[in-house]
């Protein structure tokens, strides 16, 4: 099991297939990836596009990845869990820790 860290921040998401748009708030990350809450009602398998707003960012941090699980949430919405590409995980991964924990948990979580 990899641990996650709890992270909230606004993301949207396009669906490069259908070009259908969406937007959420992120509530973690992991190793594997980003989980999330949406309205949007998101299939398995679903390949995105995804950006996610940080406080300190003056622009998003993008990254592609694919809906692994979706869970019912509270009304209307559903928890998504979506698998980062390898390359676009580090640099999710990174922005992250830099903008909400001290700079020395970039070692420890060996990014």
């Amino acid at each position: 099991m990899f641990e996650r860290i709890t992270v909230k921040a606004p993301i949207r998401f396009r669906n490069p297939a259908d070009d259908r748009e969406g937007s959420g708030e992120t509530m973690d990350i992991s190793a594997n990836g980003i989980g999330f809450i949406t309205e949007e009602k998101l299939l398995i398998d679903t390949k995105l596009e995804i950006y996610i707003n940080l406080t300190h960012h003056k622009s998003s941090i993008p990254a592609h990845g694919k809906v692994v699980w979706v869970s019912p949430s509270e009304e209307k919405q559903q928890r998504t869990g979506v698998c980062i590409e390898e390359q676009d995980l580090v640099n999710v991964a990174q922005q992250v820790l830099y903008d909400s924990e001290p700079k020395n948990l970039l070692t420890k979580y060996k990014i």
